[in-house]
């Protein structure tokens, strides 16, 4: 069975010159219209009477349905001036020069997703930060999403971030205007990372058991220097020769990394499948939604894209070893 596998990313470095040990950083809004970053835990929010973003972007922006349309306070002054018709729209909301763009669709009812991010640089290195949980503030740890870096998948927004294999305690205004940073002092170990995996890994994410940290990986084998604490895999994108599938922590235990020492994980292959099944006479009847893909340290996969792409399902007779039925099964199973 041919597997793919999830891996991580180193993150020494050379030190910048230069960067001090702590400072505070202006961070700018920027529209996304087309939004390509891979986000940890991305879903749609329910537009219903509106967005309220009083206690992070500072103002609410009202919302009503008018008919098939959508009607919407995009400036905060209580006049809804903005309509939105047909499946999708884009809309930029204003509160104080400050902007924000939403992603609207309109089935099964009207939701929206972040349409825009702030964005400023530690030194000479990127920093992105985005509203994932839609309540317009952008300091929500391990809510928010944050890209460190110039890579196209984020992990959630971390206490701790690492910048040039330096650890650094992170602070974010609620309403995205800056953040600050400063030396980390606490306990730290390595965790190293290696992964049996014939695909390529386009976004994985490991997080700290209380969620107050976590890491981008990208790479098959690393060295990842971490607070000292308990981790789970929480999620990915994996892809190979065309076809993607996507992972999840599913029923893997949290790694300990203690203070001063180096934690092996090894993860991805081999994989098993677990699938219910009943016997009708001498037919074996399979249902395509109650199978299971586990990895070596029991991540889930699952959402095989395009359908039909899982790994092939070989089912034989234990006493003749003949071949009784071959299967692939579809996404989201």
């Amino acid at each position: 069975m041919q597997w793919l596998v999830v891996c991580a990313m180193a993150c020494g470095a050379t030190a910048q010159e230069g960067l001090p040990q702590s400072g505070e950083v202006t961070l700018k809004a920027k529209i996304r219209r087309n939004q390509k970053l891979l986000l940890p835990s991305e879903a749609a929010t329910p537009v219903a009477t509106g967005f309220h973003f009083q206690d992070g972007f500072g103002a609410d922006f009202r919302a009503n349905i008018d008919g098939t349309a959508l009607l919407i306070d995009a400036d905060g002054d209580g006049t809804l001036e903005t309509r939105v018709e047909g499946e999708t729209g884009f809309v930029v909301l204003t509160n104080n020069g400050r902007r924000y763009g939403v992603s609207l669709s309109a089935k099964p009812s009207w939701s929206f997703k972040a349409g825009s991010e702030v964005a400023g640089k530690i030194g000479s290195t990127k920093i992105r930060l985005i509203d994932q949980n839609h309540n317009g503030s952008f300091n929500d740890i391990g809510e928010d999403a944050m890209v460190v870096g110039n890579g196209r998948a984020a992990s959630f927004l971390s206490e701790v971030i690492s910048i040039d294999g330096e650890l650094r305690n992170l602070k974010v205004a609620a309403d995205g205007s800056k953040l600050s940073y400063s030396l980390f002092t606490g306990d730290v170990g390595k965790l190293s990372l290696h992964a049996v995996t014939d695909g390529k890994v386009m976004a994985a994410v490991l997080n700290s058991k209380d969620g107050r940290y976590s890491v981008h990986l990208s790479k098959q084998d690393a060295e990842v220097l971490v607070p000292a604490g308990d981790y789970l895999l929480h999620s990915g994108v994996l892809s190979l020769a065309g076809s993607r599938v996507t992972m999840q922590k599913g029923r893997s235990k949290a790694i300990t990394v203690a203070a001063k020492a180096e934690q092996k994980l090894s993860w991805g292959g081999p994989a098993k499948a677990e699938f219910a099944y009943q016997e009708k006479g001498d037919e074996l009847v399979f249902d395509p939604n109650r199978i299971w893909f586990y990895g070596a340290t029991n991540e889930e996969y699952r959402d095989w894209n395009p359908v039909g792409k899982s790994p092939l399902i070989v089912i034989t007779d234990k006493a003749t070893g003949k071949i009784v039925a071959e299967a692939r099964f579809p996404g989201s199973c």
